[in-house]
């Protein structure tokens, strides 16, 4: 039987629907196996991002922390990248992000967890009195705003920014202008208003900056963003720093490029990976950063380099210049923190640069691990004989440069004691019938004046760090307290009694020295501060003071012949050379 016509239109109508849907699962296939793919490498690699940073954050390494949390949270954001981020900047006092970062946390994570939102909150609470605001005004439209290197936005902005409390560096920069630059301190409360006028350049050059292979990345000129490559525009005749930025490490290093004033100055870079990224915070914070000789500008700089060894300098009027070679291996993330030395010589500090003199009072616990003389050494089996102990005091007077060196007179007491039990002993003699055993005790003090010269280098302002050396002679007097208990021989009278002896020598000793020491004081105000330190006393004299029998000793009970006079021999009570440690603590005044 043939089919009619209407079924056979039917079943082509229905084949054809099978066909079409059958088709477009077919074409839809392809676009679900490249889009799902892509969210899961996202997802995949923030993952390792986060869990690299909880191993940093574990270490308390908290830069290189904070980079692969922002950077898992980049890929793919999450509640914990953001609430480890958070607790980072907090960690780096970077106030103001960290509170930027607890509020977006509660704001873009309603469903937060009660332990978190209670420590979001916590935070907050704790970081709001941190975090000033500041506001730009007077700059021309469109003028690029930077605060501390990061861009902050165009003039002119939406609000007051936020700051953290402290020091920073506002960029305002406009192609044809001057670029304003100013360090200003910030203050919690009521924003801080700030007048960013920009004076039109009356000489100026082009400058104009292309990517080689044609890609578009971020310019920066002087610390702030200007642009996009290809860029071109008018800047102040000099040397200017610039390189480029793009996403994920994509970019240059700095370079320094000069400007003739009336010509065009063409920059071409090729960006590369730069697998490493460094933030230099210096003290003080309008120091003026240099990065492998490219001056890149004041105050903070953060940016991506090469992996590898870098120079690093900074540099301020009335300081130091402080120089530091980085070592960054690939992904590393550092943040160095150079802090610079107030130079007392410098016209910054006026009245304060001048030549002074100081009197400084130290009071020292002593102990003296090397002393070793005769008497010392024949203390073996059951005989104790500690360490000599004891106490130094001290006043320095020195003249003091204002490039740190000084030198000047140190006198001082020092006093030590010895107690050696129990060591065995004879007492012996020509008149003796035979020599006398026993055991002996013997208590040995050393004390006297330490006379000598003084000389010193001193650095640092808040905490001055001291190191000096002296050289002079210590003037003392060395006494043997000996006591013993000892028996007759047998051809005493009476034989074998046992008798003690009881006796004391004083000798005057003269021992040269030589003494090193450093000390680290914090500045109490002007011209008062308080140290601690440690004192090293090389003691040494040709003629170690000895014991020399200067009195008899009756060899035999009170009352009785015993053995007759004897004496115990010649002994040093210590040794050629002695060492003296001495930690302590002091004060010093300056005027």
């Amino acid at each position: 039987m043939r089919p009619s016509s209407a079924a056979v239109f039917f079943l082509v109508v229905v084949f054809s629907c099978l066909f079409a849907t059958n088709a477009r699962a077919q074409s839809a296939a392809p676009a679900a196996t490249t889009a799902v793919p892509l969210a899961v490498d996202a997802k995949e690699e923030a993952r390792s991002h986060f869990d690299l940073g909880l191993l940093h954050f574990d270490h308390g390494e908290w830069s290189a922390a904070l980079a692969e949390f922002l950077r898992a949270r980049e890929l793919y954001p999450t509640r914990s990248a953001t609430k480890n981020a958070a607790l980072c900047l907090h960690k780096e006092k970077r106030f103001d992000e960290a509170l930027d970062m607890f509020e977006a946390l509660e704001r873009d994570y309603p469903d937060l967890s009660p332990s978190d939102r209670a420590l979001a909150d916590r935070e907050i609470a704790e970081l709001q009195p941190s975090v000033g605001a500041l506001a730009i005004e007077g700059a021309e439209p469109g003028a690029s705003v930077s605060v501390d290197g990061r861009t902050r936005g165009t003039f002119p902005l939406a609000a007051p920014l936020r700051l953290s409390v402290g020091p920073h560096v506002v960029r305002v920069f406009k192609d044809g202008f001057v670029p304003f630059e100013q360090r200003l301190d910030v203050a919690s409360g009521a924003p801080s208003t700030l007048q960013a006028h920009l004076l039109p350049l009356t000489r100026s050059g082009r400058l104009r900056v292309i990517e080689q292979t044609g890609k578009t990345l971020d310019v920066i000129v002087d610390n702030v963003r200007v642009g996009t490559t290809p860029w071109e525009g008018s800047v102040a005749p000099g040397e200017h720093a610039v390189l480029l930025r793009g996403p994920g490490d994509q970019g240059t290093q700095p370079v320094s490029v000069p400007v003739a004033a009336d010509a065009e100055t063409p920059v071409t870079l090729m960006a590369a990976q730069l697998e490493s990224e460094v933030r230099i915070d210096p003290n003080p914070t309008g120091a003026l950063v240099t990065v492998d000789g490219v001056s890149v500008g004041l105050g903070v700089w953060e940016g991506r380099l090469h992996a590898g060894s870098h120079r690093i300098k900074a540099a301020a009027p009335g300081y130091w210049t402080s120089s530091r070679d980085v070592t960054l291996a690939p992904q590393d993330r550092q943040l160095v923190d150079v802090r610079l030395e107030r130079d007392p010589a410098s016209p910054v500090w006026g009245t304060t640069a001048r030549p002074r003199f100081a009197i400084g009072l130290d009071a020292a616990f002593a102990a003296m691990p090397l002393y070793a003389g005769q008497v010392q050494q024949s203390c073996t089996g059951t005989c104790s004989g500690p360490l000599p102990l004891g106490g130094l005091a001290k006043a320095t007077v020195v003249y003091e440069l204002p490039q740190g060196f000084g030198a000047g007179l140190e006198v001082g007491y020092l006093g030590l004691v010895q107690a050696i039990v129990g060591r065995g002993a004879q007492i012996t003699g020509s008149t003796l019938r035979a020599n006398d055993s026993g055991t002996a005790s013997d208590r040995i003090a050393t004390s006297g004046l330490l006379l000598g010269a003084t000389a010193q280098y001193r650095l640092g302002d808040a905490w001055p760090l001291t190191l000096r050396a002296s050289l002079g002679a210590y003037l003392s007097t060395v006494t043997d307290e000996r006591e013993g208990i000892f028996r007759t021989s047998a051809q005493g009278q009476p034989p074998n009694a046992a008798y003690s002896v009881g006796l004391s020598e004083s000798h005057a000793a003269t021992f040269f020295f030589f003494s090193p020491e450093v000390r680290v004081a914090r500045r109490l105000g002007e011209h008062f501060e308080v140290d601690a330190g440690v004192k090293l006393l090389v003691l040494t004299t040709p003629s170690p003071p000895a014991w020399s029998d200067q009195r008899g000793v009756l060899a035999g009970p009170a009352g009785t012949q015993g053995d007759g006079l004897g004496k115990f021999g010649t002994q040093t009570l210590t040794s050629s050379i002695m060492l003296v440690l001495a930690p302590g603590i002091g004060a010093r005044l300056d005027f």
